[in-house]
């Protein structure tokens, strides 16, 4: 099995438990990027990382043939919306050139290969999402980015035969995040050095939060069903069902952190933040058998240890 983007944060909880699952694991990864994540997740020796960007289509292809690669789970991209917005040439490349790039190594391959494509809501840009919507209404560079990801997939699905399911998640979160510009991580690591939790947005609009070890297993069952001529081809949504005002997740963190003393600063500095937004997962949970088994306490309770344990072994200040 293949992962792009193994060493991110969501990355090497798939590649975990896909090892757990005694899976033979390739990890492809950008030269250089979160080696300490590797290790912190005791990847380095249980799965085999090849060096590279998705934007080299010849590495991707030898790694495909190299490893007889019969599953690939797509989850290199360039994630963060601000850095997509200051510079949205470089999301492009990654995002949609990678896309590009991987679905013609698959061809060329001659392999069966099932792929499973990582997405997001926010492709779509509605308040409630029906399931199989098309991606509509995407109003930034990084939303954009990964609705034409989508509509490459469904063009050598449909054009070439290629196996493919897309996975819609919500916002995740979870230990090894990195990404401390993100609500949870950002929250946690404020608390961590004593400091009060800052909220940029009016703290009011709800959003969905998937506990990441959740989105894993749902990604996995999608992979395992695909041989199902009524899943194959199909986009799937993984979420809680049960949104939270961005107040409120704060807050909780601050309670089961024991911190109730430190008041977040919210500055209402987002006034395009956009309306509530969250997916119903009652389709995917029909077809896939797929349930979320963390609620927002408890899946924070996980996250909340890990980044505890792992204090003195990143770099909580510089988010390294």
């Amino acid at each position: 099995m293949l992962v792009t983007g193994c060493s991110g944060f969501v990355g090497c909880w798939l590649s975990q438990h896909l090892s757990d699952a005694a899976a033979t694991v390739v990890g492809y990864s950008r030269n250089g990027i979160a080696d300490s994540t590797l290790s912190q997740f005791r990847l380095r020796d249980r799965i085999t990382i090849v060096r590279g960007g998705v934007e080299d289509s010849e590495l991707l292809l030898k790694t495909i043939r190299e490893h007889n690669v019969d599953t690939i789970f797509h989850l290199a991209a360039q994630s963060k919306v601000d850095s997509a917005q200051r510079d949205p040439v470089s999301t492009f490349e990654t995002n949609i050139r990678g896309m590009w790039n991987l679905l013609e190594a698959v061809r060329m391959s001659g392999q069966s290969i099932r792929l499973v494509i990582a997405s997001t809501d926010v492709v779509t840009g509605r308040e409630l999402i029906p399931q199989a919507t098309p991606p509509v209404d995407s109003l930034n560079p990084y939303a954009a980015s990964k609705a034409c990801g989508e509509l490459l997939g469904r063009t050598y699905r449909d054009t070439f035969g290629l196996k493919i399911c897309v996975a819609r998640t919500t916002n995740l979160y979870g230990g090894g995040d990195m990404g401390f510009q993100r609500l949870i991580p950002g929250t946690i690591r404020s608390v961590i050095n004593g400091e009060a939790p800052v909220i940029n947005s009016s703290g009011l609009k709800e959003r969905d939060y998937l506990y990441v070890e959740d989105a894993v297993r749902g990604y996995m069952m999608l992979a395992a069903a695909m041989e199902r001529p009524e899943i194959r081809g199909q986009t799937f949504s993984f979420a809680s069902g049960a949104p939270r005002t961005v107040s409120a997740v704060v807050e909780a963190i601050l309670g089961l952190m024991g911190r109730d003393d430190l008041k977040p600063r919210v500055l209402n500095q987002t006034p395009n933040e956009g309306s509530t937004r969250y997916v119903p997962a009652s389709i995917t949970s029909e077809q896939l058998g797929w349930s979320p088994e963390s609620t927002l306490e408890s899946g924070l309770k996980k996250t909340i240890e890990w980044y505890r344990v792992h204090n003195n072994k990143v770099d909580l200040e510089a988010g390294n």
